[in-house]
Formats: C-alpha cells, structure tokens, sequence
C-alpha cells in the first residue's frame, strides 16, 4: 500500500511529458522554401484543318428564290496578253460566296463554244481626243464568235462575250479566260467583206495598244436556269441547248455590274496619272431613278454603259432621213454620228420635249416625248468633280460639238447653220 503514491506520481510525469511534447509541436512557423524552378512549356499542337468555306450554291436555287436574289461582283485582277484572264468573286447580297456559276452553260446544235447566260464580259480601249476632241472609249468586242457553219468572226455593234472558259473555284472565286484575242480583233474586220450600211470605218480603230487605258466590265445576272420564251419577249433562254424553255423568263432581282480599270502592259490599276473618262456617276441617277428597267434591269452602272454605247453604235445603221421638222424612221445614226454614243443619247434623252427638231426614235425610245422635271441647265445635277467623278468638270471646262449638239440638235457644226456667230466648227479646239 505505500507504493500506490510512487505510482500516481509516475503517472502524472508522464501526463506532463505527454503535455509538454504537445507544446513544443506548436513552436512558431518557420519560413517558407524557395520555390522549385518552373518546368519547360510544352510544344504547341499543330494547326487544325481550316474547314471548307461555306458558299451558296446557285444551281440549289428554284426560280423564286432566283427573282429573290442579290449578286456583288468584284474584278480582283485583269492579266492581258492575248486573251485577257479575269479573276472576279461573286458574293450575294448578304457578302456570302456564291458558286455554281460556271454549271449553267448553254450550247445549240450550231454553237461552235459553249456559253455562260448569266454571265457577261467586255473590255475597251479609252483613246485620247485630238484637236480638242473628247476621249473615247472603243469597245474591242465587236465581232461574234465563230459558229459550225460560219468560220468568220462577224463584226457587229459593240457588246460582251460569255464563250469563253470559266473556272469555278468553289468558294466565289472565279477565273474567266476570254475568246476573244484582242491583238486579232482588226485582222478580223480586216478579213470580212462589208456591204450596204454595215461600213467598217464605224468600228472605228480596234488595234490593241496595251499602253492605253482599258475598262473591263463583267456582268452576272440574268434569267433562271429553265426559263426563257419568246412569247414572253425574252430575247435568250437559259437551257441546256440555247431552246425556248416555254416558261417566261424568271429574272434575278439584283445583277452584278462590276467595272476595273487598268494598264494591260502593266497590270496596273489606273491612277490619276493615267488618262480617265470619268464624267457622272450612276449616284447621281439614282437621286431621281429608282432603277433602270432598261436590258430587262441588268445594266445599273454607267461606267458599264459607256464602253458599249459607243460611236461604234452606228455600226450597220444608215443616216436618219431627215423632214422638215426633223426625222422620221428609226435615228440611230444622224450626220455621221451614233445617237446611242452615251453623251448624245443622255443629253437628248433628258432634254426631250425641249429638242428643235422631232421625229426621234431610237430602239422604240421617243425622246420627244421625254419630260425632264427641272431646268436642263443644272448642269451639276449629273455633274461635278469629286474623287468618283475626277471629270466631272469637263461640261465646262472641255465642252465639245458631241456634247452640245446633244441638247442643241438645230446646229450642224460643219456648216454653222444655227450656230449664229459661232460659225462653222470642224473641231472642238474653240
């Protein structure tokens, strides 16, 4: 029984030590390690695949969505040599890539090339004027293309060509390569035999000098693939094999109308420091039209116009038989001049009821029945300079006989008659 203490004592030492331990495990936190060196970044994964451009394809199109649809176009590069190679891309109207193009082709029994009908292409030389004289446009595509029964390229008035090759690339980028050879065109003139109104000099100097200024102009639009009938007035069908489709023609809401400028020798854009013709801008229609019902809707652009309402339009026609007051007949070429040359056929058009002499008919086109809702001499109406229209100035500061003569139709410049003082003028230099 005396022992029991040195237990109990022992127990508690051994509480205490137990204690103790417990308190030394909570001495103060020591200081952090130094961090451990960063690994080496990982190599970065390949690329993906880009996947495929999404493009909307016109041949899935039935003919209501057709009368529905917008085309854009855009000439990205012309490379001239022989035949001129065109890179375009044609968008909707919603900026996505449209493909199909080049699966609507057209091909008769005599057709010798197959060709695109919802596509054209036309390219001309703008030539400096002499003595005073305006500048010119002379369009290069003024002969057809052969056919299986005609080997002769056949001159006619100036238009576009859409025989030629087309590469669809699948993501509304396209390359057309032309038919025409341009360094051929006037050895084609040259080898046809002309009879009655159709006079060669009408087509005026085709040579091709790659030194000059060029337009190409390319159009997309059109009627609906299977539709086209002469019954309905339409003047081509989109089949197959170039048959009337029965159906009227279904026609696209908006075409594409696209216009490039260049230097064929070089390749170049044109610059300011090139010659230009750049008089009014279709901006300025548009502030009275709504649009042009005019090539059943598929001209919208007077840049395109005027490389085929040329001088070149008299081509084929005779001179207007003159009456007392003025003509009678069609008038699609009067005192040698084409009616239909852009700055004539404008003026007279927007002048009409205010013209001297009547009678005027071109392409069933009254111009005397014409009203125009202003005074014809607001000039600026149509045109003024600016960055779009760099000659926009000339109606003033270049005026010519072509110009005048639009409006003022009671003067023949050769003779002075209706000039007063003004005399004769055999050229603009006055």
């Amino acid at each position: 029984m005396q022992r029991k203490p040195l237990k109990f004592l022992g127990g508690a030492i051994a509480t205490a030590v137990v204690a103790l331990m417990l308190i030394g495990c909570r001495g103060s936190t020591g200081q952090n390690g130094l961090n451990g060196t960063n690994g080496n970044n990982g190599n970065n994964g390949g690329n993906g695949t880009p996947g495929a451009t999404y493009a909307l394809d016109i041949t899935t199109l039935t003919p209501d969505d057709w009368s529905a649809t917008t085309f854009k176009a855009s000439v990205t590069s012309v490379t001239s040599g022989t035949a001129p190679v065109v890179n375009f891309k044609l968008t909707d109207g919603h900026n996505v890539p449209v493909k199909g193009l080049s699966a609507f082709t057209s091909q008769s029994s005599s057709a010798l090339y197959a060709s695109y009908p919802n596509l054209g292409l036309s390219i001309a030389k703008l030539v400096p004027g002499i003595n005073g004289s305006p500048s010119r446009w002379i369009n290069y595509i003024v002969t057809s293309v052969p056919t299986k029964t005609q080997s002769l390229w056949v001159p006619g008035k100036p238009s576009t060509e859409n025989t030629g090759v087309l590469v669809d690339n699948g993501d509304g980028s396209y390359k057309y390569t032309f038919r025409h050879d341009l360094t051929q065109i006037k050895t084609q003139l040259d080898a046809y035999t002309y009879t009655g109104n159709n006079l060669k000099a009408d087509l005026d100097d085709v040579s091709y000098d790659g030194t000059l200024t060029h337009r190409l102009t390319l159009y997309v639009g059109g009627i609906a693939r299977g539709t086209g009938s002469a019954a309905a007035g339409d003047r081509s069908f989109n089949t197959p094999d170039g048959s009337d489709s029965g159906l009227a023609g279904v026609y696209v809401l908006n075409p594409a109308n696209a216009v490039y400028d260049f230097i064929p020798a070089t390749g170049a854009v044109v610059t300011s420091a090139n010659e230009q013709r750049d008089i009014t801008s279709v901006d300025k229609c548009f502030t009275c039209h709504s649009k042009f019902e005019f090539h059943a809707g598929g001209r919208q652009e007077t840049k395109y116009c005027v490389v085929c309402h040329n001088d070149q339009r008299k081509y084929g026609n005779p001179e207007a038989t003159t009456t007392a007051t003025g003509y009678s007949g069609s008038t699609y070429k009067i005192q040698n001049r084409a009616v239909g040359d852009f700055p004539a056929f404008i003026h007279k058009i927007h002048h009409g009821e205010g013209l001297s002499k009547d009678g005027y008919n071109y392409a069933n086109v009254l111009f005397n029945e014409v009203t125009y809702p202003q005074d014809q001499r607001n000039c600026v109406k149509c045109h003024s300079n600016s960055t779009a229209t760099p000659q926009g100035d000339n109606w003033w500061k270049k005026p010519n006989r072509m110009a005048c003569g639009g409006c003022h139709d009671s003067v023949d410049f050769a003779t002075g008659t209706g000039h007063g003082s003004g005399g004769p003028q055999l050229n603009d230099q006055n």
